[in-house]
């Protein structure tokens, strides 16, 4: 029963480890309800980015930081056959892993991210930190 266990554990560590593909639809107008915490709600875009300095990017998803800092093989440019190819996981899903395992540190519960978007027909792929973020 104990090495079942273990091998159980192995699983999900390495699911936990493997490189997660996020989409960020920087172009989108879709909004999503945000709770402000005193009983009152507010619409926010659900892709928002700020570009910091030239080195730094911040990607907002429904509420959630994305964190690009500007290293030479941290971004890369994607052709259409490569960006096809991408099977993407489901934020809410990766979300509710975090909030269950480590809700402070979700760079440590998702330690390799990448997020790709696809900006003016030019493909970008971002290796970013997921941040522990409240406004």
């Amino acid at each position: 029963m104990k090495q079942i266990f273990l091998f159980f554990v192995l699983i999900v560590n390495i699911s936990f480890a493997q490189t997660k593909h996020i989409l960020f639809e920087g172009n989108s107008k879709e909004y999503f309800v945000k709770e402000l915490g005193n009983g009152k709600t507010a619409s926010e875009l659900k892709f928002r980015k700020e570009v910091k300095s030239k080195n730094e990017i911040h990607f907002y998803i429904e509420g959630q930081l994305f964190i690009f800092k500007g290293e030479d093989k941290g971004l890369s440019i994607l052709n259409k056959e490569d960006f096809s190819k991408i099977k993407f996981d489901n934020l809410q899903e990766l979300k509710e892993n975090v909030d269950s395992n480590n809700a402070l540190y979700p760079c440590k519960v998702f330690p390799d991210i990448e997020l790709v978007e696809n900006e003016n027909s030019l493909i970008k792929k971002y290796k970013v930190k997921w941040k522990y973020y409240i406004e």
